[in-house]
């Protein structure tokens, strides 16, 4: 199905949780000297205008991006996550950065003024090497063109349009070895979650030393967990870091966000840990909510 446009939800909670744990592992990435590859299999537009007629309709980045931008302060782990919002506004502000190798400590300021959230893609080129290659691909035929045009002039990336499961199976490993992999679809239909996990293991079996960053919505039906669970059974479940952002848990719709990293930096679970304050502001008082992480 091709009828999901992100538009609607851009700068919304999901996309706060999955681009800051997108920083971070683009941040641990590069440690080490030699090259790594990036690839955006549901790369959607790159680009959004919170201020346009979609983004008005549904004011998810409302209680999304720009609520934590109201925040005074943010803790300095997320500073590539800031940097990416400053420069897809036009500014890149220095201050505050002052990120050493594992900080947890210090603080740094979000952006003030925003009217454009970056997707995937953008992040991935503005927090990778100049040489780093990211390959995005999207289905979606005016999607595709949009995210075309946003990263026209942008070097070292590489566009696809093509099923992306097909694509997971097809395009790995890349020559650099060295990599990550986002995959952020819109589960529309129930099958997806079978289809994911049966890929993904396709993939990491072909690849075994990639990491592979997988976000999925949390429902009251819990329609993940089979997913889940056979994505454990099948990589092993050490190998594999569940991160889960509950922002309520009543009502209908989607109560929250997933993200599922297979072979995670050993640093992240720390850095989740001491996020959880500034991600407790997204969520609603109460038992249940917040940031944690799913043991197996």
């Amino acid at each position: 199905m091709l009828s999901y446009q992100h538009g609607y939800h851009a700068g919304n909670i999901a996309d706060v949780h999955k681009h800051v744990m997108l920083s971070r592992l683009l941040r641990y990435l590069q440690r080490k000297p030699t090259p790594f590859a990036v690839l955006d299999l549901y790369a959607g537009r790159g680009h959004y205008d919170l201020q346009d007629d979609r983004a008005r309709k549904t004011g998810e980045a409302e209680q999304g991006i720009l609520r934590q931008c109201a925040m005074p302060e943010w803790p300095a782990l997320l500073a590539p996550y800031a940097e990416a919002l400053w420069r897809v506004n036009g500014a890149l502000e220095g201050e505050g950065e002052g990120e050493g190798e594992g900080a947890v400590e210090g603080q740094v300021m979000p952006p003030r003024a925003l009217r454009y959230y970056p997707g995937s893609p953008l992040i991935a080129r503005y927090l990778s090497p100049p040489d780093c290659p990211v390959i995005c691909n999207e289905l979606h035929p005016a999607e595709h063109d949009a995210l075309a045009g946003h990263l026209k002039g942008c070097s070292g990336v590489h566009l696809h349009r093509r099923d992306a499961l097909e694509a997971l199976i097809a395009l790995v490993p890349p020559a650099q070895r060295r990599g990550l992999i986002v995959l952020d679809p819109s589960f529309e239909r129930p099958q997806e979650y079978a289809e994911m996990a049966a890929a993904l293991v396709k993939a990491w079996q072909r690849w075994p030393i990639g990491v592979y960053m997988l976000w999925y919505p949390l429902l009251a039906d819990q329609r993940h967990r089979p997913m889940i669970n056979a994505l454990r059974q099948q990589v092993g479940a050490e190998q594999i870091l569940q991160s889960e952002l509950q922002v309520r848990t009543a009502g209908a719709g989607m109560h929250g966000s997933g993200v599922l990293v297979i072979n995670p930096p050993w640093v992240l679970a720390d850095e989740l840990q001491a996020l959880q304050p500034w991600f407790g502001n997204l969520c609603a008082a109460g038992p249940g909510t917040g940031l944690r992480l799913v043991e197996s």
